[in-house]
């Protein structure tokens, strides 16, 4: 299951608005889903210009306690949940990427998109405000509103849900897509916490709407001018984006296999530089404890943890979820990777479907019933992947379990269309 003008906290929430396409192009992206024995198209993201990596602002305490993994080719894994946050002064970056957009119908009269809106449950004064001409507009695919303030504050939390859901199944609507995601256990923390006034926290309570087991929030572009200053917007924009990820270690002893860990660990040319380290741990005697980074591809390893920084020497290529999977083997980034021609190419030549991931590297596409790919990751052990949740500064490269990846990337769409994982492999590994 990136991202963008993109406001996932923890998706896509993916997450991310796709590149415009011709109809040529997407229709081949999708037959080469469908298809088995071909590869999966992703669909690409407009994305503000990120280049280097800034460290993540500190880690809070540990979501959960230390957690025993599964044994494996990789060796004996522990891993910790622990939440990180935006540095402060990225806070105010989503701060321009806020302006709504509107809801878009795809092929929708203006007419059958009303009657969708009455029929959700949109109150008639709402109806009434959305029926002036100049909020409406016919446009390529379908048609588009312009909902006011008031209207968008004024639903109530079923009729707002009825019809994000609705609007998520479009690209085209990047907020409802990508929305916010957050298991209300773990919500009401989370505010006491940030700082924010009660009335903001009513004021976020307010836009919120269930889908399956999250709480999900859509409405940035419309909260933040309802909020009193800079600072209270900063805190805003912290809270909603704070991330859970994982903190991993490999146990080792000296009855540790080394050979079976460096035979996991070391491909593309690696062995020689890990195999000291592994030993190195393993004569130390007792229990040594290795944090997993040091045993990542240059790529990630730099990156981990970290968020995308802007620069005026700024890259123009889209460091989402895609750019990352792909590059996870490079030791210089190959921005190419940000067209979706050339990326459908070099799934074509270098990789191939496999049922199921079994080594650091393999790559997940979280694909919709439609053949649409929302998200990618690289498989790196034990259910762990390394993801990019979204192409917006505020996502930060993390390590997350793959179940929960798939959880959060279903959860801005309707029950009944599905997010499945499908699995490819680098010819070389």
């Amino acid at each position: 299951m990136t991202s963008s003008k993109n406001y996932s906290v923890e998706k896509p929430p993916s997450g991310q608005a796709p590149i415009a396409l011709t109809r040529r192009s997407m229709a081949a992206l999708v037959a080469v889903l469908l298809v088995p024995w071909l590869l999966v198209c992703v669909i690409f993201w407009k994305s503000a210009s990120q280049c280097a990596a800034k460290p993540s602002a500190r880690y809070a305490l540990p979501v959960k306690g230390v957690i025993e993994g599964k044994h494996g080719p990789w060796g004996r894994l522990q891993y910790t949940h622990v939440a990180t946050e935006m540095p402060d002064e990225f806070a105010f970056i989503l701060n321009e990427e806020t302006d709504p957009q509107g809801w878009f119908f795809k092929d929708f009269t203006i007419e059958q998109a009303t009657e969708f809106l009455k029929s959700s449950g949109l109150s008639a004064g709402s109806l009434e405000s959305l029926a002036k001409p100049d909020r409406w507009a016919v446009v390529e695919g379908g048609c588009r509103v312009k909902p006011t303030s008031e209207v968008v504050v004024g639903m109530d939390s079923a009729t707002r849900g009825r019809i994000y859901l609705h609007l998520a199944k479009f690209t085209e609507n990047r907020a409802q897509r990508a929305a916010f995601s957050f298991y209300p256990g773990r919500l009401n923390e989370r505010l006491i916490g940030s700082g924010l006034s009660e009335k903001s926290i009513a004021l976020f309570n307010k836009f919120t709407y269930k889908q399956g087991p999250f709480l999900l929030y859509s409405d940035l572009g419309y909260t933040l001018p309802l909020l009193p200053d800079d600072d209270e917007r900063r805190r805003f924009i912290k809270m909603i984006s704070r991330k859970t990820t994982l903190v991993a270690n490999l146990i080792i002893n000296r009855n540790t296999d080394i050979e079976k860990l460096v035979g996991y660990w070391g491909g593309g040319g690696r062995a020689k530089d890990l195999r000291p380290l592994l030993e190195s741990m393993a004569s130390l005697g007792g229990e040594s404890h290795l944090d997993i980074i040091h045993l990542l591809p240059g790529f990630a390893r730099a990156r981990l943890y970290t968020y995308p920084v802007v620069s005026a020497n700024a890259s123009r290529a889209i460091q989402d979820c895609n750019w990352s999977s792909m590059n996870f083997r490079n030791f210089v980034p190959d921005d190419r990777f940000s067209n979706s021609d050339y990326l459908l190419e070099k799934l074509s030549e270098n990789y191939f479907q496999i049922s199921y991931p079994s080594q650091m590297g393999d790559l997940v596409f979280l694909v919709l019933p439609s053949g649409e790919s929302i998200h990618s990751a690289v498989y790196i052990a034990d259910n762990i992947v390394f993801t990019k949740n979204g192409e917006s500064v505020s996502q930060p490269w993390l390590l997350m379990r793959m179940d929960d990846v798939v959880e959060l990337y279903s959860a801005p769409f309707p029950s009944d269309e599905p997010v499945k994982p499908l699995y490819y492999r680098h010819k070389e590994m």
